[in-house]
């Protein structure tokens, strides 16, 4: 009935991404005598993918389309801070964490980022990369990257990522390669 998508032991409760009453996903928490709350509600446009615990609290994954993010949560479900990686055009690979521990490995990539593998800390709040694939040969510093947003036939705000080479100027007329995919949760 809750129609729970991801989870993940939190010493001794379970939390649980849950769609059943939320369009977008929301964290609740499972103690052992069977008893759930919610402890961070359904948010306006992100949609939560997928929770893992830290020390103290725990981190969610969320989603707009190709965009995604993590922020960090105390245990009582309270925003702590979003966790500072790269705002657009990254995608969150996994989370390796556990609740004992105040430290968790991010892995992400993007359209110009390599896989990489961060180290955050949740007390601090910092990250440092502690693996990173080796870039290609080609410089991608000329590569702009950035968000429009289009309206569907049925007033759905649907996220569009362009890339451009840096010199490009932003023109409708200007030629473009389209890709789209947006079903089975798969944001191709």
């Amino acid at each position: 009935d809750e129609g729970v998508m991801a989870g993940a032991f939190d010493g001794d409760r379970l939390l649980l991404v849950a769609f059943g009453k939320s369009d977008h996903g929301r964290l609740v928490a499972v103690s052992r005598d069977g008893k759930v709350a919610t402890l961070v509600p359904e948010q306006k446009d992100w949609v939560m993918s997928d929770v893992s615990p830290v020390q103290g609290g725990f981190l969610v994954t969320k989603l707009w389309g190709p965009d995604w993010r993590v922020d960090q949560y105390a245990s009582d479900g309270r925003f702590v801070r979003r966790v500072p990686l790269p705002s657009t055009g990254i995608g969150i690979d996994a989370i390796a964490s556990d609740a004992s521990s105040g430290k968790a490995i991010i892995a992400y990539s993007g359209w110009t980022i390599p896989s990489r593998w961060s180290l955050y800390d949740a007390s601090s709040g910092s990250v440092h990369t502690v693996f990173a694939v080796r870039p290609p040969d080609q410089n991608y510093a000329n590569i702009r990257t950035y968000r429009l947003t289009a309206i569907s036939k049925d007033g759905t705000h649907v996220p569009v990522t362009v890339l451009s080479l840096a010199s490009t100027p932003r023109q409708a007329a200007n030629p473009a390669i389209l890709t789209a995919y947006g079903g089975y949760e798969i944001p191709v």
